[in-house]
């Protein structure tokens, strides 16, 4: 846990200052499916829902974005992205059971009210 808050402290300078250069209306996240047959998007170690550490990056110059923990259901959120930009989501299971699982060239859906 002190791990988790460290990691944020430090980065919250840094995505304060990424939110003007990619801040936007939109969001990265992985959720639990609401309907049978709907993709899950929810952080996993091994098939397992788990905490994982999640880093947003600009894809060309992997400049991180923002930076989050996945709840321990797997379910985690980045909000106020540029829709129309690419971001690189990379996530980290800090207790080394599992490499890290990369997606790439992804864009933010739109936050809805």
């Amino acid at each position: 846990m002190a791990y988790e808050l460290l990691a944020h402290v430090l980065l919250l300078a840094a995505e304060q200052a990424n939110h003007t250069a990619f801040g936007g209306t939109g969001y990265l996240g992985g959720d639990a499916p609401t309907e049978e047959g709907e993709a899950d998007g929810r952080a996993r170690i091994l098939n397992v829902p788990a905490r994982v550490d999640i880093t947003v990056f600009e894809p060309n110059t992997y400049q991180v974005v923002a930076r989050t923990w996945s709840k321990p259901d797997g379910s985690w959120r980045v909000p106020y992205l540029n829709t129309e930009l690419q971001f690189t989501v990379v996530a980290t299971d800090r207790l080394k059971r599992a490499n890290s699982a990369i997606q790439d060239w992804v864009y933010p859906a739109p936050m809805v009210d």
